[in-house]
């Protein structure tokens, strides 16, 4: 959906679901990538009309193909939220959301609203978030990881590259904006990342080849997650299968890196222990490597400094992002040191 159409939405004081009345006002939640609508009872996404250079939304054809994408996905970890795709259509200057008559304009994914205290991260804000919920949380990854369909990617030291320096490429505008000791901490970390990468190519070849490769959830950090029991992870990525086909371990350090950034250092530490010790009750006893975890953190600190800087950039009131984006610059800095001290110990090994 355009913005022109999105206008057209939010200009009727009407928005009608062909199954009820959506609401005589809604809430609106707007991404860089999509629109959601939020009622009292459900959620209705509808993908904006972009093309990105890791997407395309562009054309009706595709969101609807992306619509039906996260909705099957997305069923995986959360089949009573994810509940179904519908046409958007104009009928005699009103909107519907469901199957009649009129033109389709475009799609919606339809979702059961949850309870928002329950998010994840503002529970993590609110420090109410207790051993029990990560150690569910941990069985429900690890139990989804062993299901999950097998991939068996042949890589190289550029795979990884790719995906890792671009926030080199914003190396000046950090210097500029929040000082040149951020631009160096930048260029180590990559520096470090690379080195790691050119001696553990083995070693991530051979757990591809041993199927700790998978199709995941991608994006498994606290705001896609409802505490609840059990919990509900949602939001996977749909839209590009590299960056959801990849090392368990890799997910599993996204959210241990979340984790971390709230200064929650135990219950990441937790949740690892908890979910190797489930995948190892699920047969699967050989997913932990210590400094690969490491690595991944790292690698994951790396994308969300370079998403808020990249934010920061294109606003006009950059000082709140980058203030967050400096944390996790510090952040992905503590895990260089850290990956630095365990090669150095494994070169002593040897």
């Amino acid at each position: 959906m355009n913005a022109k159409q999105f206008q057209l939405v939010q200009s009727h004081t009407e928005f009608l679901c062909r199954e009820h009345l959506l609401a005589d006002s809604f809430e609106v939640v707007e991404t860089h990538i999509s629109y959601v609508l939020l009622a009292s009872r459900y959620a209705y996404k509808i993908k904006k009309t972009v093309r990105l250079p890791f997407l395309d939304f562009s054309t009706l054809a595709m969101r609807k193909y992306y619509c039906e994408q996260e909705l099957q996905l997305n069923r995986r970890l959360a089949p009573s939220v994810y509940l179904a795709v519908l046409p958007i259509k104009q009928h005699r200057q009103r909107l519907y959301v469901g199957e009649g008559e009129g033109e389709t304009i475009d799609y919606a994914l339809k979702m059961r609203r949850m309870d928002n205290r329950l998010e994840m991260d503002q529970m993590l804000k609110r420090k109410e978030v207790e051993e029990h919920h990560i150690v569910a949380l941990a069985h429900r990854v690890a139990d989804f990881h062993g299901a999950a369909a097998v991939v068996h990617p042949t890589y190289t030291v550029g795979d990884f590259q790719h995906v890792f320096n671009p926030l080199q490429d914003l190396a000046n505008y950090l210097s500029q904006t929040i000082g040149r000791s951020y631009e160096v901490l930048v260029r180590g970390a990559i520096a470090t990342a690379t080195l790691f990468v050119r001696e553990h190519l083995p070693l991530l070849q051979q757990r591809s080849d041993q199927g700790l490769v998978r199709d995941v959830h991608g994006d498994l950090h606290s705001r896609n997650i409802f505490l609840t029991a059990p919990p509900i992870i949602f939001d996977c990525l749909e839209f590009d299968v590299a960056y959801r086909q990849i090392d368990m371990l890799n997910e599993v350090a996204f959210l241990c890196m979340d984790l971390e950034a709230y200064r929650a250092d135990a219950l990441s530490q937790l949740f690892y222990q908890e979910y190797l010790r489930q995948m190892a009750a699920n047969g699967l006893d050989w997913v932990g490597h210590d400094e690969l975890l490491t690595y991944f953190k790292l690698y994951r600190a790396n994308v969300r400094a370079k998403v808020l800087a990249l934010q920061a950039k294109e606003s006009n009131q950059p000082s709140d992002l980058l203030k967050v984006a400096t944390q996790y610059l510090h952040l992905m800095d503590r895990y260089r040191i850290e990956l630095e001290a365990a090669m150095d110990q494994s070169v002593g090994v040897r």
